[in-house]
């Protein structure tokens, strides 16, 4: 059996990458073997320090290279589909799938897998996130942010997860600042779903090497009681 999750958002830029590093990091302070996984990042300034995939391995404690844990880098900042077009280079949904190698090995193992843009985003030649998250499946955790129109983008994704016959683990409403905009309490009438509310970080220049919006974010996870993710619920 393979543990893990599938991280995804309602789009770009919503803190995808935060949380998930986040869980990572929530995950292996309890011990449980971390692998995470960013098949493919586009926008990199380096293609030898991939930020997104440097993240996740930084939260997770990972000793495994970039070039296990992100084997497909663009410089663009486009859709990965696009930036490998512009590239020159081939981008199929069997790349991505094969470069994940998720680990079946042990119950205390767990693939953190981050996607790339919203859950219907292109990531490869003729394939979107869905797809990806369908031929891996793993349950999904969907990042948005609580923003004025979140709650439509929070609930198209949704029902784009589950009438595709995935698993929805928790819905994640990211960088919330109170409920001036109304989305928890809508959120909380109209899901099932575990709803996760992380409130927006804010990080001085001076508070050193445990800055990080994750290392917060983390904090904050710990503080949930049940735990809403596979391994953890019973700590």
């Amino acid at each position: 059996m393979t543990y893990g999750l599938f991280i995804t958002g309602t789009d770009t830029g919503v803190g995808k990458t935060e949380v998930a590093a986040a869980i990572c990091a929530l995950y292996t302070k309890y011990g449980v073997t971390v692998h995470p996984h960013k098949p493919v990042e586009s926008g990199c300034s380096d293609l030898n320090a991939p930020t997104d995939a440097l993240t996740l391995k930084l939260a997770s404690e990972c000793r495994d290279s970039l070039d296990i844990i992100s084997p497909y880098r663009f410089i663009q900042p486009l859709s990965p589909e696009l930036a490998a077009k512009l590239s020159g280079k081939k981008l199929s949904l069997d790349m991505l799938i094969n470069s994940c190698q998720l680990s079946t090995t042990h119950i205390t193992d767990i693939n953190i897998v981050e996607g790339a843009g919203g859950i219907y985003s292109p990531i490869a030649e003729d394939a979107l996130n869905i797809d990806l998250a369908l031929s891996l499946q793993l349950p999904v955790v969907l990042v948005g942010e609580d923003r004025l129109g979140g709650v439509n983008q929070i609930l198209l994704a949704r029902r784009a997860i589950l009438e595709s016959g995935l698993t929805l683990a928790a819905i994640v409403l990211n960088r919330s600042n109170g409920d001036k905009f109304g989305n928890i309490e809508s959120l909380k009438r109209r899901v099932l779903e575990p709803l996760i509310t992380i409130n927006e970080v804010s990080i001085s220049p001076n508070e050193g090497r445990n800055s990080e919006p994750w290392h917060y974010i983390r904090e904050q996870l710990t503080e949930l009681s049940p735990l809403p993710f596979p391994l953890l619920d019973s700590h």
